[in-house]
């Protein structure tokens, strides 16, 4: 299966263009058509999961933390990351990270954290509000044999997103009309005369945010001189984008039931004996959500890592904390991932960097 066929439902779980500004996610070493047959999935790329991929066959590696964080100045193979790059090159594995993106979607880091807990079917909302997503509506109108490059630009550029859906779009036949003046090159017609011909209009969504660019791409593979595109604003589908989740349990629950689901090492501070009626629970590092689990008053705050002074005020708010790691708290989503890929898949058995 091509490598851009595998990661497909991911990239419908956790689109790309939904990570924050400053993350770098998505392919980063290989090609879309690579063949893939088995997938290693870890939370970080180190030498010891390339080397484990490829002991395995695997010819694709999908972490969490994306491997190229900081932009390369050189490939010198005696720094770290362009010597892990240069193995998976060498070693024919291709590495695809999902980071931010999967800590922001529905299904993704902190679903899975609350599934590991067993609390995922109590009702939740957003912990960390990061804003909202704006979409338009992008009218173009195409001549019927450019309108297969017009739209692989759009799908590449992450237009015609809309949930679990990907490519949607509508498109109708018409007559469009227009007279070349003195000093155009048309592409059809002549110049001073009226002409008329037949053109697609092609409506579909596009994000506020990769909207300007996206438009420009277009404007290189449409054949016209002037090609007439109309962006509309939309009032719906404006998406809130939350990190993180509260959950209101149904039935209060307990440290020991709790930790009994985690099963794994956890540091715990607070009053033990005290009844959880809500928590908040946020994957890798707690900080960003402090404040919000204090202004929802939350009985527990669920999370890898706060720093010292972070649970001091967490103390004195009454609020009981229960540590993971950053590692640990993230890694429930590859069994996530492992189950929505659509090729053979496992989890890598290297172990991975866990802090409080």
């Amino acid at each position: 299966m091509k490598l851009k066929d595998v990661v497909k439902p991911l990239r419908a779980l956790a689109p790309e263009n939904t990570a924050e500004s400053w993350d770098n996610v998505g392919l980063q070493v290989g090609n879309n058509r690579d063949e893939i047959n088995k997938v290693l999935l870890t939370l970080d790329v180190t030498e010891e999961v390339i080397e484990e991929a490829s002991k395995k066959k695997c010819e694709l590696v999908i972490s969490h933390h994306p491997i190229i964080f900081k932009p390369l100045k050189n490939l010198d193979s005696s720094n770290l990351v362009p010597r892990i790059l240069q193995r998976a090159i060498k070693a024919e594995v291709a590495i695809y990270s999902a980071h931010t993106n999967l800590d922001l979607a529905e299904g993704g880091v902190n679903y899975a954290l609350a599934r590991a807990l067993g609390i995922e079917n109590n009702k939740s909302k957003g912990l960390v509000p990061l804003g909202y997503k704006e979409f338009f509506k992008a009218v173009i109108y195409v001549p019927p044999e450019a309108v297969s490059d017009v739209t692989k630009v759009l799908w590449d550029g992450g237009a015609g997103q809309i949930g679990n859906y990907d490519h949607c779009l509508y498109e109708i036949e018409g007559r469009g009309q227009f007279r070349p003046l003195e000093g155009t090159d048309p592409y059809k017609g002549t110049r001073g005369e009226d002409t008329k011909i037949s053109e697609k209009r092609l409506e579909t969504i596009v994000s506020f945010k990769d909207y300007p660019s996206l438009i420009e791409k277009v404007k290189k593979v449409h054949p016209y001189e002037e090609p007439v595109i109309d962006i509309f604003p939309l009032q719906y589908p404006k998406r809130s984008n939350y990190m993180g989740a509260v959950y209101a349990l149904e039935t209060p629950t307990t440290l020991d039931t709790l930790k009994e689901s985690w099963g794994k090492k956890a540091i715990f501070l607070g009053d033990a004996k005290k009844s959880i009626r809500k928590l908040a629970l946020l994957g890798g590092s707690g900080s960003m959500g402090l404040e919000y689990a204090v202004k929802n008053r939350v009985d527990l705050y669920v999370t890898g890592e706060l720093d010292y002074h972070e649970l001091i005020l967490l103390k004195e708010e009454g609020i009981s904390v229960l540590l993971l790691g950053h590692g640990a708290s993230e890694a429930p989503v590859l069994e996530v991932l492992k189950e929505l890929l659509p090729v053979e898949s496992e989890i890598s058995q290297t172990p991975y960097l866990t802090t409080f």
